[in-house]
């Protein structure tokens, strides 16, 4: 018999809307964590730094020209809606994503990043301790600040070209940005540090 305790999870697929791609992250995470939580969970996913606002707003059936049912923001100033928003730190995923398999969780009202979310599994009896969880993940997600989808393309194709004028000073750019290419363990680290605050990892380098 082993002491394993059980945790409830919602498996996440979500989509950065790019210019020629997305940035795709699918995630473990428990259902009774608030959207404040998961906010802080998609941004150690996708490595932005929590500099700009944010929303999320949740839609039952996922169809085009569909309007949310749920907005769930950070302050009811913010909202479309004041009077029946809800807000990130009181709204909790397991009063809602069993009925609501969509959302769109916008960050940076500024470039308007949109990361697409669907609900594709839930499961009550989860007995891996190591959530939140990175499941899988592929592209390189934007540095804060970059001018949106547009921008980050501009962005991508300076620092890939063999010869640009602009190439060392983009590099240095994006790493005052703290930016870096996407890595899947390094990401996996940060996603569980995320949805864990104050526990400590010992990780071995080398």
């Amino acid at each position: 018999m082993t002491n394993t305790k059980l945790k409830p999870s919602f498996d996440l697929n979500i989509e950065l809307a790019l210019v020629d791609k997305t940035a795709k992250r699918q995630i473990r995470v428990g259902t009774n964590i608030t959207f404040e939580r998961l906010h802080k969970i998609i941004q150690a996913a996708y490595c932005w730094k929590e500099s700009h606002m944010y929303q999320f707003l949740l839609f039952k059936e996922g169809k085009e020209g569909e309007q949310p049912s749920v907005e769930i923001v950070m302050d009811k100033e913010s909202a479309m809606n004041p009077k029946t928003a809800k807000l990130v730190h009181r709204a909790k995923l397991t009063d809602y994503l069993h009925e609501h398999k969509h959302l769109l969780y916008i960050y940076d009202f500024g470039d308007d990043w949109m990361h697409y979310i669907d609900v594709i599994g839930s499961a009550d009896d989860n007995e891996d301790d190591f959530i939140p969880l990175l499941i899988s993940g592929e592209n390189d997600a934007p540095p804060e600040d970059c001018g949106g989808p547009p921008g980050f393309a501009d962005f991508l194709e300076i620092i890939n070209a063999p010869r640009h004028k602009e190439k060392k000073e983009m590099k240095a750019w994006a790493k005052d940005q703290g930016w870096e290419p996407y890595n899947f363990d390094e990401t996996k680290l940060r996603v569980y540090l995320a949805g864990n605050p104050g526990k400590h990892v010992w990780v071995k380098r080398g």
